[in-house]
């Protein structure tokens, strides 16, 4: 009788140890591909290889897939309707994004939450947070995806788009605390951000700078006791690559710039603003009212050098025809 308990005993377990693997679950529910050969991701046990269809489709989440053979991310709009992103849905990137709609569908793209025109390309360049819908408004949304340059200021985080999960992350040279979908990104500093998509095992990067520091502008000049300039105004502190702009009453001004310094001379008011590559931006406005230069003071003083000769003169005249 112990005998036959003492064997099936060793049956049981023996069954157990066999299949445990093929039963086994993490904590989000995920079973392993216990028939793949390949790497598996240490904590989810994702192999990274879903399926692919006979026209190189991977699904990745319910609305998007990837296209392996045209590496871009498909959008299914209809049976004969789709779209064709460069970048997946939540993804930043700093490379111009290829969009386009391979069926009747026409999209709406806003940048920034205004409509913004394409001008029948299919390539976008510019800086700034997109949304693709399939008609207006937000409700016929289809994706979004951010835009930025070597360095910005309106990132604050990064959140995975479905589907991909991050490997490492590091600000400065060093690595910054993330977690597998997630990177802070509010502290300022030099970001790479190396992340995959779990389904087709495809790598990605992001590296940018995070800069919120607006710029350095100075202006210098003689404000009066009314508020307002009296006289010539120097700016300075400019980087090249920031963008300066001049309005004077009400009218665009070109400024010369030389070393990130100049000068604004004429009287009116005055709109400035100084933007830098990432975002930042400083302005400030102000009045010159009419004041007196150098030039000013000289052209004063050979008036009255002029009219004093003339009074000598004039006086000289006087004496000589009365001692005739």
């Amino acid at each position: 009788m112990k005998k036959s308990i003492l064997l099936i005993t060793a049956v049981l377990v023996l069954l157990a140890a066999v299949l445990s693997p093929v039963f086994a679950e993490d904590g989000d529910g995920y079973k392993g591909d216990f028939d793949y050969n390949g790497a598996v991701d240490p904590e989810s046990g994702h192999s990274g290889s879903n399926p692919v269809s006979a026209d190189g489709r991977i699904g990745i989440t319910a609305s998007m897939q990837y296209d392996s053979l045209r590496t871009v991310f498909v959008f299914p709009l209809s049976v004969t309707d789709e779209v064709l992103c460069s970048a997946a849905d939540g993804m930043i990137v700093t490379d111009p994004v290829v969009l386009r709609s391979s069926g009747s569908s026409t999209l709406y793209v806003y940048r920034n939450g205004e409509l913004f025109d394409m001008n029948g390309s299919d390539e976008i360049k510019e800086t700034g947070e997109y949304v693709v819908c399939a008609g207006a408004g937000s409700d016929n949304r289809i994706c979004s995806f951010t835009i930025v340059g070597p360095s910005a200021s309106v990132i604050h985080k990064y959140s995975m788009p479905d589907g991909f999960v991050i490997r490492e992350a590091a600000r400065d040279g060093s690595t910054t605390d993330y977690s597998r979908y997630y990177v802070d990104m509010e502290t300022e500093g030099s970001y790479r951000i190396d992340y995959t998509c779990t389904a087709t095992g495809v790598d990605y990067r992001l590296v940018t700078q995070i800069d919120r520091t607006p710029p350095k502008l100075a202006l210098s000049g003689t404000v009066g006791s009314d508020g307002k300039v009296h006289s010539m105004v120097s700016f300075s502190g400019l980087e090249a690559e920031d963008t300066f702009y001049v309005e004077l009453d009400g009218r665009p001004l070109n400024v010369e710039i030389i070393n990130g310094s100049g000068k604004l001379k004429s009287s009116g008011v005055y709109y400035v603003s100084a933007t830098d590559q990432a975002g930042n931006s400083v302005s400030l406005e102000f009045t010159i009212v009419g004041y007196l230069d150098s030039n000013g003071v000289l052209f004063i003083l050979l008036v009255v050098v002029a009219l004093a000769a003339v009074a000598v003169y004039a006086v000289y005249k006087r004496r000589t025809l009365k001692i005739r």
